[in-house]
């Protein structure tokens, strides 16, 4: 990542067993970096509106292995 969005991540103050959103989340870029922070007893909610992000989003958690990433599908009026 780079140096901003590390900052921009730390800013944050994200902690193990904190739920957190990605709202916007595309490809997960972000999501995937916060779920490492969340641990195992927090969780990622990646939201965004197109299905097909969601599922790229899904099959790289299930590729690595990730379990605290999950989706949701948004509107344009969320």
């Amino acid at each position: 990542p780079y140096k901003h969005q590390l900052e921009v991540i730390e800013a944050l103050a994200v902690r193990p067993g904190m739920t957190v959103a990605d709202v916007g989340a595309g490809s997960g870029y972000h999501a995937f970096l916060l779920s490492p922070l969340v641990g195992d007893t927090g969780k990622v909610i990646a939201s965004d509106i197109q299905p097909e992000m969601l599922e790229l989003i899904t099959e790289k958690a299930k590729k690595l292995g990730v379990r605290n990433v999950e989706t949701v599908r948004g509107t344009e009026a969320d």
